[in-house]
Formats: structure tokens, C-alpha cells, sequence
């Protein structure tokens, strides 16, 4: 019971540290204000308006959702080994719970932010008319923040490992990297034999973010958004959990 209170404190204050922080809340709002922005653009092609804005508000999303979620883990997860926390480890907390603690409270900010564009976008464009194209604006909202918290997870555990430069880079180049999943017949043609094999393990135990491109999923098929929230849950406590471990054994 202890150790939940100890959890559930750090939790706290962590949640409240990330609302004080500006930067997050600057790059939101100019996320919003480059989407509402697109249906002008939208409006000056030979395309429905909303299919050009919808287009342009999910990659605005997907990325403000990557960014934040990996900023937010490098910044206030991995930075748990930092002197600022020294005090707290001093006086009886343990690592395990320090970063448990970190770790849930960020990751409820990263749940909230990753989903605040596609609700906000989708409920503009559907009061102004935008009709069927704008659904995977609502997918989305379900979507992204799957993904962000999975790719959350990630870099809070690398920025442990390395520092927050080569963190913050390792983060986006799985990012990139698991929303290029190769096809395994295009693999056999063009590395044949035993390289082939391995491009192919290593795509098998990386996460396939395409699950959480909404363009592409809907999330009214309920198998789909299961596995989306099955492959999230398993690669996020993997990642806490290694994460635990090797902070635990970090020297200070």
C-alpha cells in the first residue's frame, strides 16, 4: 500500500509539472491553427474541400501526437535520473516507484494531448458541414493515441539508456521505421537468402504503426481497434518494465 501512495504522489506531481509547461500547448495550438487553415487550401483545389483538409489535420495530428509523445518521454520520464530527483531517492523512494510514477503520469498527459487535435478538428468540420470525409477524423482520435502512447513508451525507456540527443533521435527513427513495414515478397526479390530473413525477423518483434493510420483502419471494426490496443498494452509494459530494470541499475 506503501508503495501505491509513493506511486500515486509522484504521479501528481508529474501530471502537474507537464500542465505548466508551455511548449507542448504552443505546438498544439499552432497544429490547429495550420488544420483550420488547410480548408483555405482545401478551397482552392478541384477536390472536396474536406478530403484536403482531412488529409492535411491527420498528418498535422499524427505528428504533433509522435512529437509530443517522444518529447514528453525523453524530457519527463528519462530525465528521472536527473539531480532534481536525488532528494526524493534519498529519502526512501525507490527507483522502481519513482519511474512507475513518472512513467503513468506523463503517459495520462500523452493520452490527453495525442487526442485533443482529431476531437477538436472532427466536431469544426462536422458543424461546418464536412459529412462522411471527415471520419477518419474521429477514427483518429481513438487511433493516435494509441500510437503515441506506444511510442511514448519507447523513448521514455531509450532516453534511460542514452542521452536525451541520441534518445530523441532512436525515437524518431522507430517511429519512421514502423510505419515502413517492407512487404516479405519485395524483400525476397531484392535481398535473397539469408539477409531477406532478417529484415523480416527484425519487422516481426517491431510494432506495425499502421495499425493506427485511420485513413487506412476504422475504428468501428472492433477486431481491428482490439488489436491496435493489444499490440499498444504489450509493447508499453515491455517497455516499462525494461525500463524499471535498467534505471534500477543506472548509477547516479
Amino acid at each position: 500500500m506503501k508503495n501505491i501512495k509513493a506511486i500515486l504522489i509522484i504521479t501528481a506531481r508529474t501530471i502537474r509539472e507537464l500542465i505548466r509547461a508551455r511548449v507542448l500547448y504552443s505546438l498544439l495550438v499552432f497544429l490547429l491553427i495550420a488544420a483550420w487553415g488547410s480548408l483555405f487550401i482545401g478551397g482552392l483545389t478541384f477536390e472536396s474541400k474536406f478530403e484536403v483538409a482531412t488529409d492535411l489535420g491527420l498528418t498535422g495530428s499524427a505528428f504533433f501526437a509522435a512529437i509530443s509523445a517522444i518529447l514528453i518521454g525523453v524530457e519527463y520520464v528519462g530525465a528521472v535520473s536527473s539531480r532534481v530527483f536525488w532528494p526524493a531517492l534519498s529519502a526512501g523512494v525507490k527507483r522502481s516507484e519513482l519511474f512507475a510514477g513518472r512513467f503513468i503520469g506523463a503517459g495520462v498527459i500523452v493520452l490527453i494531448l495525442s487526442s485533443v487535435p482529431s476531437i477538436l478538428l472532427y466536431w469544426s468540420f462536422y458543424l461546418l458541414g464536412g459529412g462522411g470525409s471527415i471520419l477518419p477524423l474521429r477514427d483518429a482520435a481513438l487511433l493516435l493515441p494509441l500510437e503515441a502512447l506506444l511510442i511514448f513508451s519507447v523513448s521514455s525507456v531509450l532516453s534511460v539508456n542514452f542521452s536525451k540527443a541520441l534518445a530523441f533521435a532512436l525515437s524518431i527513427g522507430i517511429w519512421i521505421a514502423c510505419h515502413m513495414h517492407p512487404d516479405p515478397l519485395a524483400m525476397e526479390v531484392l535481398y535473397p537468402g539469408s539477409v531477406s530473413r532478417i529484415i523480416m525477423f527484425i519487422q516481426n518483434i517491431l510494432p506495425d504503426l499502421e495499425y493506427y493510420n485511420a485513413r487506412i483502419s476504422s475504428t468501428t471494426s472492433t477486431g481491428h481497434f482490439v488489436l491496435a490496443l493489444y499490440q499498444t498494452l504489450v509493447y508499453s509494459l515491455l517497455s516499462v518494465v525494461l525500463g524499471i530494470m535498467t534505471f534500477r541499475k543506472r548509477a547516479l
